[in-house]
């Protein structure tokens, strides 16, 4: 009787002790903390965020999540605390509340770390490779959406621009030009017909081309007004929500055409587009005049894309 009353208390303490160990597992390994609309740590019922830290090995998977259970992050901490910003630790990859990725990248101790990646909504095409070197910027490239082209490749020195070689392209996606730039100086400027052969990047007709001369051109009509009738919203811009403002350049010919638009400061190839084409198709101007001559004269327009 003795040995068998001892053995039945052994039983119900390891019975016991195989309940507990699950509980105090889970409540080791499962962290669950609510913030607000500001991310200010509250309670589950004003909520409008919520964050999962998960057990993994030497740190902590990091999920955060809208209350309704979207993903917005997914990550690693070696630490529980509210702020994580400089804990920050591992892949990181940032999300749309419709589930999108949108960014991804490495954190060492909270510091950018080697390449991240930016994506396009919604083609999910990469929009920007950057570099980062103990978290300062070291090399950037951008990329159109629809044909995946570079559009800009950066080079930075401590943390600004150094280096900046910028590409154009004709429609059918063949490269029109590229420029080097170092610091606000050009370095060199080539340019290429749409068969791919070297051309002049000065525009095909005979005379030097001016920046500011006597009688400088102008449109004999309203600019506001035209750009106005004439500009169309890209819709593929409108959708992600894409503002800016596109700064072109063109050439005003003597006879008042216009010739050799190009993007002189890009917003979105979408919106870039549809600038060059409304400069590209404007009617034409009262040409510049230099000693009382038609003169050729390069020309700046701005074109301000602002969502409503």
């Amino acid at each position: 009787m003795y040995f068998i009353y001892i053995s039945m208390m052994l039983k119900n303490i390891l019975l016991s002790f195989l309940f507990i160990i699950p509980a105090i597992g889970k409540a080791q390994t499962n962290t669950t903390q609510y913030f607000d609309n500001k991310w200010l740590l509250g309670d589950k019922q004003h909520a409008a965020y919520y964050r999962v830290f998960t057990r993994s090995g030497s740190l902590y998977k990091v999920e955060d999540y809208t209350i309704d259970d979207h993903l917005l992050v997914s990550g690693y901490s070696d630490t529980l605390d509210i702020d994580i910003s400089y804990n920050r630790q591992g892949k990181h990859i940032y999300y749309a509340k419709n589930g999108q990725k949108l960014r991804e990248g490495n954190f060492i101790n909270g510091i950018h770390d080697g390449l991240w990646i930016q994506y396009y909504r919604p083609s999910l095409n990469i929009e920007k490779k950057t570099w980062y070197v103990n978290g300062a910027i070291a090399h950037a490239t951008k990329y159109t959406d629809t044909t995946g082209k570079i559009t800009s490749d950066i080079s930075y020195k401590e943390g600004k621009p150094d280096t900046v070689i910028s590409y154009q392209y004709y429609p059918d996606g063949k490269l029109r030009s590229s420029t080097k730039k170092i610091g606000t100086k050009t370095e060199k400027e080539q340019c290429y017909s749409l068969t791919g052969a070297d051309t002049s990047c000065e525009t095909k007709k005979e005379g030097q081309t001016f920046k500011f001369v006597e009688q400088m051109p102008s449109p004999p009509y309203s600019m506001m007004e035209y750009l106005s009738d004439n500009v169309t919203y890209p819709e593929r811009a409108r959708l992600k929500g894409i503002q800016g403002r596109s700064l072109i350049a063109f050439v005003v010919m003597e006879d008042g055409t216009i010739e050799d638009v190009t993007v002189m400061q890009p917003v979105s190839p979408d919106i870039d587009e549809e600038a060059v084409r409304v400069i590209a198709t404007m009617p034409k101007w009262r040409p510049g005049r230099q000693n009382g001559k038609p003169v050729k004269v390069m020309y700046t327009q701005p074109i301000n894309f602002k969502l409503q």
